[in-house]
């Protein structure tokens, strides 16, 4: 209750105080910890990222919120240089090479109660396998055009040594997409008689 009293008549009036405690909204970041793209655009290091896209990942059910992505933790709790992410189309280019910790804050629409948390934008650099340098031959015993193939016998050439999953790939049209890959576990027949291409995917 509040006491409004008159210094010279001491005449007052009373009146109720409601104070409310509005919760924060929830920033759980280990659900949207990081944003990874892989380094595609032939910029070393820099990627374009879908921000509208996190949103949701972001908010974890809640409603009634508003997201805001900001270029760094700093400006998050400072409110500056906010990242309009509210057009469709717009992308946010990283602009710090290959990692860049973004700032985030939830906003509650009704109370203005707002937390704050952060999020890495993350550049991968593409795997690097080895082409072989030398056709894979084999001798054709039937004359006919047509034999088995080992290919796991050039996985070591290929690897080299780096930790990479690799993928054997009829078309190149599949192995940039990661479609049908080739069964290694047995020996693959050419379907292309005497020559044939196959792309790997790493």
């Amino acid at each position: 209750y509040v006491r409004v009293e008159f210094n010279t008549t001491g005449c007052y009036d009373i009146v109720e105080l409601d104070l409310i405690v509005n919760p924060l909204p929830n920033a759980t970041q280990p659900n949207y910890a990081q944003y990874t793209l892989c380094d595609y655009n032939g910029s070393i290091g820099f990627e374009t990222f879908d921000l509208a896209s996190q949103v949701a990942a972001v908010l974890l059910g809640q409603t009634g919120m508003s997201v805001t992505f900001y270029p760094s933790l700093t400006d998050a709790e400072n409110d500056t240089n906010a990242i309009n992410v509210s057009h469709p189309d717009l992308q946010y280019p990283n602009q710090i090479i290959y990692v860049q910790t973004l700032g985030i804050r939830i906003t509650n629409s009704i109370t203005g109660c707002y937390s704050i948390s952060t999020m890495d934008i993350r550049v991968v650099p593409l795997p690097t396998p080895i082409p072989p340098t030398a056709p894979f031959t084999i001798c054709d015993e039937n004359q006919d055009g047509f034999s088995g193939f080992d290919l796991t016998s050039l996985t070591t050439d290929i690897l080299q040594g780096a930790p990479y999953i690799l993928t054997f790939h009829e078309t190149l049209t599949d192995a940039q997409q990661g479609n049908t890959p080739i069964d290694t576990s047995v020996l693959y027949n050419n379907i292309n008689p005497f020559v044939q291409i196959l792309y790997v995917r790493a």
